[in-house]
C-alpha cells in the first residue's frame, strides 16, 4: 500500500485525490542530522504554528533545536508522528506507532489523532491506543 512492494496480482487504486503519509517503525522519514523543527518544517505553517504542533507531541522551548540523532527512540517516534500528522494527507498508515511509548505518552499522542478526519490504517498490538483514537472499524486477526 505504501509502494514498497508491487502487488502480485491486480493493482492498487487510491482514488483521484488521495494523499498518503506512512509511519514506519524504522522512522526512516526523519533526517538524523537536522533538528526537530527542521524535520517537521512545512511551508503551510509558520514556525510558531510548528512549535505549537510540536508542543502537542511533548516538545517545548529549546527542545525543538535538538538534532534528531541525539533523541531517544521514543522522542524520534514523536517527531515522526508529528511530521506525518501535519502533512495534510487524507490517508495515514501507521505501523506500530506506540512501540516506543509509555502509557502516559501514548495517551497524549493519541489525543493528537482524535481529530484526524482522514482514513487511518494502523497495525497495532495496543488495543487501548486503537480505542482511544476512536477507530470506527477494526479488523482483529486471530493469534497464531
Amino acid at each position: 500500500m505504501v509502494g514498497k512492494l508491487k502487488p502480485i496480482k491486480g493493482e492498487i487504486d487510491y482514488g483521484y485525490h488521495a494523499t498518503i503519509a506512512y509511519y514506519a517503525q524504522e522512522l526512516e522519514i526523519l533526517d538524523e542530522d537536522k533538528t526537530i523543527l527542521e524535520n517537521v518544517d512545512n511551508p503551510n505553517y509558520s514556525d510558531n504554528e510548528l512549535r505549537n504542533f510540536l508542543g502537542n507531541f511533548l516538545f517545548s522551548n529549546n527542545d525543538v533545536f535538538k538534532k534528531v540523532k541525539v533523541l531517544s527512540p521514543g522522542e524520534k517516534a514523536r517527531v515522526a508522528l508529528c511530521k506525518i500528522l501535519i502533512q495534510r494527507t487524507n490517508i495515514i498508515i501507521l505501523d506500530e506507532p506506540t512501540n516506543h511509548f509509555d502509557p502516559e505518552t501514548q495517551k497524549i499522542i493519541g489525543e493528537n489523532f482524535k481529530n484526524y478526519t482522514g482514513t487511518l490504517i494502523m497495525v497495532s498490538h495496543n488495543p487501548s491506543f486503537v480505542e482511544q483514537i476512536g477507530v470506527t472499524r477494526m479488523l482483529v486477526l486471530p493469534e497464531r
